[in-house]
């Protein structure tokens, strides 16, 4: 690649993290005046240093499940500091809208190290159905338990139904995935194996597992009561639901309105909603610092 072309690239770059930037002020200005009514407001800076780090912490499952799918497509040609640093640092960009921000910024970061245009977007066409399925995997499994309790609150008379349909259901899941969407996603996206992605699969799991863990302590903080056993599943739900919509920057107003519905019988929505804002905010607060943090494994992008 020239170095104007370069030069271009890395512009294109600056201006899309100066305008997620600018975005995330306004989402933050949005949803500071629910949050100050909030009793225990002043309480509020530590709890979000907490939670920014925690989630900082948690995003490098994400940064090395991305560099996995990188290497499958395009092995030994970016090393893992440089595969952390792209998803670090492109990660404010989802919050531009259209939603699509994150992976032109990687595909941008990534361009000048030789990886080509048809492997950037095989891999991160993998990551992103990889992510979706585990989403879907993660959802079914830890909704198994409560199921009952789930139909209980919306339609009693389900109530005795609920677990043959799941087993009905996940069967029919797990033919689909194996026979359908395995051999669509390798047309797709180019051969991989089932051993491939197993890893990858699992440090999803082990996201998605940490991420429903602080909104339930954020459910906890501002409902004073235990989280409800259907917990993980329904806020996965409404994370991956959020993840797909189109438009949503980083899932903007689509997981908050989806968690108001589907903690309906569980809370009252006000302290649903603050407890979202409270997550969304420890979210991006998180995301500035794995920017700064991207920033500082960039300095030496070698293949290390």
């Amino acid at each position: 690649m020239t170095l104007p072309r370069k030069k271009l690239l890395s512009l294109v770059g600056s201006l899309l993290m100066l305008a997620s930037f600018w975005f995330l002020y306004r989402v933050y200005e949005h949803h500071a005046a629910a949050l100050m009514s909030w009793k225990h407001a002043a309480d509020l800076l530590p709890v979000l240093a907490l939670g920014a780090a925690f989630y900082m912490g948690i995003f490098l499952l994400v940064a090395e499940c991305w560099h996995r799918m990188l290497a499958i497509k395009a092995p030994g040609t970016v090393g893992r500091r440089t595969n952390y640093a792209s998803m670090m640092k492109a990660q404010v960009a989802k919050y531009l809208p259209g939603n699509v921000g994150h992976f032109v910024s990687r595909h941008l970061y990534l361009a000048p190290h030789g990886v080509s245009h048809s492997n950037l977007l095989k891999a991160m066409g993998l990551e992103t159905s990889v992510c979706l399925g585990s989403g879907l995997l993660f959802t079914t499994l830890t909704a198994l338990p409560g199921l009952d309790t789930l139909a209980e609150a919306f339609d009693p008379a389900m109530a005795p139904y609920v677990n043959l349909l799941a087993g009905a259901v996940i069967l029919t899941a797990a033919a689909l995935g194996y026979w359908i969407a395995l051999p669509l996603a390798r047309r797709l996206f180019g051969p991989f194996t089932l051993r491939d992605i197993l890893i990858p699969i699992g440090l999803w799991f082990a996201f998605f597992g940490f991420l429903s863990a602080a909104f339930a302590a954020c459910f906890t903080l501002v409902n004073g009561q235990p989280a409800p056993q259907l917990l993980p599943a329904l806020f996965i739900a409404s994370w991956t639901l959020g993840f797909v919509v189109p438009g949503a920057p980083g899932g903007l107003g689509v997981r908050e309105a989806a968690l108001v519905i589907l903690f309906a019988p569980f809370a009252p929505t006000g302290d649903i909603m603050i407890a979202a804002i409270l997550l969304r905010l420890m979210a991006l607060a998180g995301e500035i610092l794995s920017f700064f943090a991207g920033l500082i494994l960039g300095r030496n992008k070698g293949q290390q």
